[in-house]
């Protein structure tokens, strides 16, 4: 409508300079084709076959980050640091990245690829799970998880370290980060 650009100018006005770059960044995210693998884990995550809708319904508004309660995911691309999670997968919590950020119908998706397994480095950690940091891999799965931010998941920003000269990272959960959706 004509009131808009006015409103958001009175909105800008109003909001500190951090605000208005996270406004501006969130504008900046576009209605864009959903690609095939996305499509396909959004299928399975929602029951919803996009490839039986019209054009239009393929199409999803993604962004470079969420925030939500004062805590920012962003996509690998955007912030690496923010981007790098623990989620849960099978009444556990797993090390993933954020690869991308899209809303549709309403509902946030984080779109994920796991860390791999270490299994040849050993793993000192061990002997304090209560510390909960393990070794992993430096690499990704190649499949995609997509997780629902609207299925009440408990999410966590996680610290990174390089092991050593293998290759691989120590991980552990940021809980003092973490956001239950």
């Amino acid at each position: 409508t004509a009131e808009e650009p006015a409103l958001i100018k009175d909105f800008l006005q109003t909001v500190s300079h951090t605000e208005q770059e996270n406004t501006i960044l969130h504008n900046e995210s576009v209605y864009t084709e959903v690609h095939r693998d996305v499509r396909e884990a959004y299928q399975r995550a929602t029951g919803i076959n996009l490839n039986t809708l019209d054009t239009r319904t393929l199409k999803a508004r993604f962004q470079k980050f969420f925030s939500y309660n004062g805590t920012t995911f962003s996509t690998s691309m955007h912030k690496e640091q923010d981007s790098i999670v623990f989620f849960p997968e099978c009444g556990q919590s797993i090390p993933g990245q954020i690869q991308e950020i899209f809303e549709k119908d309403g509902i946030i998706f984080f779109v994920l690829q796991k860390y791999l397994p270490a299994p040849s480095v050993p793993n000192p950690f061990k002997r304090w799970p209560d510390f909960r940091a393990s070794i992993w891999s430096g690499k990704l799965e190649k499949d995609i998880i997509l997780l629902r931010l609207d299925s009440q998941p408990k999410i966590m920003h996680a610290f990174r370290r390089p092991w050593a000269k293998t290759g691989a990272f120590v991980l552990k959960p940021a809980d003092r980060v973490s956001v239950q959706f």
